[in-house]
């Protein structure tokens, strides 16, 4: 079932190109990518169509390549085998075919959905085959050509599909051969083994989502009476968040509950004005993890992150819906 895209705004900053080890090439901000690329943002109530991952093969392995959804932060500067931990869920969320040189693409719209309704944080793709061989090899947005990766996303708005081609800000493939090195910087994102006698490769890949901001958003005014946050811990945990109380204790409780990895929490204030206290506390599994000031006296806003929790929507008593930063 199609649903109404969320308002939510993925920040480009999850995947900050930050300088580290490896056989560094060079990283892009201006992209080249195939002809007619666009990167406008996807407008407040527009109903997304399709959602379709495309990658250009260099190297024909005969195999299927699947796509998995990453559940937790990553550089591409700084990913490594071993830093990555294997963060990404076991449900496969699409397969690409790697039979012919050229351009192979799988559909992904049931995770950009997600994505866009806030169910899961935006950590990007995960490229697996296991433990088959050979190789596959595609272009990565390093290449420098018109062959680099791009997630195509079509939306009805008005009685007229549009769609918008936009490329990857971040790629890297990484090694179980050589799991404290960095790859950020290749021309290639590889997956699978090479031989029967190696270890395995896979590839990470992250497309920013822009959706404009509701036309109705304003600043925060008269302390904040909702919030809505994603959680990006490593595991699940039982989320708690308290009011402040007098004197900086404890005040009352507002939401208690399992929440997964990329999952998402709603909860309303509970003061005479159904405002929250002007902070709020928030323990994950019984202990102090983070606060957020509620009280419109310090910035808050959509994609504003406190610890493993950022501001995915959230009201102001007297100023509406909150902004994004910009």
């Amino acid at each position: 079932m199609i649903k109404k895209l969320t308002l939510t705004l993925m920040v480009a900053a999850l995947a900050l190109l930050v300088a580290g080890c490896g056989d560094d090439e060079g990283t892009r901000t201006p992209f080249g990518g195939p002809a007619g690329m666009l990167s406008s943002a996807i407008p407040p109530g527009a109903v997304l169509t399709s959602a379709t991952l495309n990658l250009y093969v260099w190297q024909v392995s005969n195999q299927t390549v699947n796509v998995h959804r990453v559940t937790d932060y990553w550089e591409e500067m700084t990913i490594t085998w071993n830093n990555f931990g294997g963060s990404y869920a076991a449900a496969i969320d699409g397969s690409i075919p790697v039979a012919a040189v050229g351009w192979t693409s799988t559909d992904v719209t049931a995770l950009v959905q997600d994505w866009l309704d806030g169910n899961y944080a935006n950590y990007g793709f995960l490229l697996e085959q296991g433990t088959t061989y050979p190789r596959s090899i595609f272009l990565s947005r390093e290449h420098n050509g018109d062959m680099d990766p791009f997630l195509e996303v079509c939306y009805m708005e008005g009685g007229v599909e549009v769609c918008e081609q936009l490329p990857a800000i971040a790629d890297a493939e990484f090694w179980e051969g050589a799991p404290d090195d960095n790859y950020g910087g290749s021309e290639t994102l590889r997956t699978g083994w090479q031989l029967a006698t190696d270890l395995e490769k896979q590839s990470v890949i992250q497309f920013d989502l822009p959706v404009e901001p509701p036309d109705d958003c304003g600043p925060c005014e008269g302390k904040i009476s909702e919030l809505t946050l994603a959680y990006s811990g490593a595991a699940e945990a039982t989320v708690e968040v308290f009011m402040k109380g007098k004197k900086g204790d404890l005040g009352g409780l507002v939401f208690s509950g399992q929440v997964l990895p990329g999952g998402s929490i709603n909860f309303v204030g509970a003061d005479k004005q159904g405002t929250l206290s002007p902070e709020i506390y928030l323990y994950v599994d019984g202990e102090y993890h983070t606060l957020i000031h509620t009280s419109c006296s310090q910035p808050i806003y959509i994609g504003m992150v406190a610890g493993d929790f950022e501001i995915l929507d959230g009201y102001s008593r007297t100023g509406g819906r909150l902004c994004p930063l910009d």
